[in-house]
């Protein structure tokens, strides 16, 4: 039997998984913010990190520092890429 993760559930409210499909549907957003988007709705189904691994062909880290992100930043902060020193 999988391993049930320690990392708590996203909760989302009915706007945000509103904004969420809609960014997950586009076709004008940047493609790492539609992954994310559906990274993120896929948790909030109840998914493993496993199932949401495989079905988007990502690696584990990836699906983990999104939902990571998007617990301890929010939503907002999970879809867009945090700043980075220059050069």
């Amino acid at each position: 039997m999988p391993r049930k993760s320690s990392r708590p559930a996203i909760q989302l409210d009915t706007k945000e998984v509103n904004e969420l499909t809609r960014i997950a549907k586009s076709r004008t957003e940047e493609a790492r913010k539609v992954l994310r988007a559906k990274i993120i709705l896929m948790n909030h189904e109840g998914k493993r990190d496993k199932d949401i691994k495989d079905t988007l062909g990502v690696d584990t880290n990836t699906v983990r520092l999104c939902l990571s992100k998007c617990l301890s930043l929010g939503v907002e902060a999970a879809l867009s890429d945090m700043a980075r020193s220059g050069a």
